[in-house]
């Protein structure tokens, strides 16, 4: 009998202190996360012409995935440079783009280890700039 109680009393305890653990699907939720799409723009990024004739660059929107406000994700600026004379060439400038959002919708989050600061206006939109970049985030 003695055996039983001491089962139930620690199942009791246990049971008591993983209440406040966020176990299970219970627990803070944080606003801000779920999939977002992102844009990173600094126009000193976008090349000159030089010597070829025609330059096409796209730099197409990513993907963010927000988990606990943390989120981190890859954007690439591709340019094919062509010309007449020289041969075609295609370059590529990739963004390594990390953010956090508090629980207040201040933004701060890190391109290729330039800081950059900003706030969400709602749940669907954020953004972060420095000087002439900025970062954009919308759902």
């Amino acid at each position: 009998m003695m055996r039983l109680n001491l089962t139930w009393l620690v199942a009791i305890i246990v049971a008591l202190t993983q209440t406040g653990c966020n176990v299970g699907s219970g627990g803070y939720t944080y606003p801000y996360d779920g999939t977002w799409t992102a844009s990173y723009n600094n126009a000193a990024d976008w090349p000159l012409k030089g010597e070829y004739d025609i330059v096409l660059c796209t730099k197409p929107d990513v993907s963010l995935t927000i988990i606990k406000g943390m989120g981190s994700t890859k954007q690439t600026l591709t340019c094919n440079f062509t010309s007449t004379i020289l041969a075609p060439v295609t370059k590529y400038l990739d963004y390594l783009i990390s953010i956090s959002i508090s629980d207040t919708g201040v933004t701060n989050a890190i391109v290729n280890g330039y800081p950059l600061e900003g706030t969400c206006i709602s749940t669907v939109g954020c953004s972060a700039l420095s000087g002439s970049t900025a970062l954009s985030l919308t759902r």
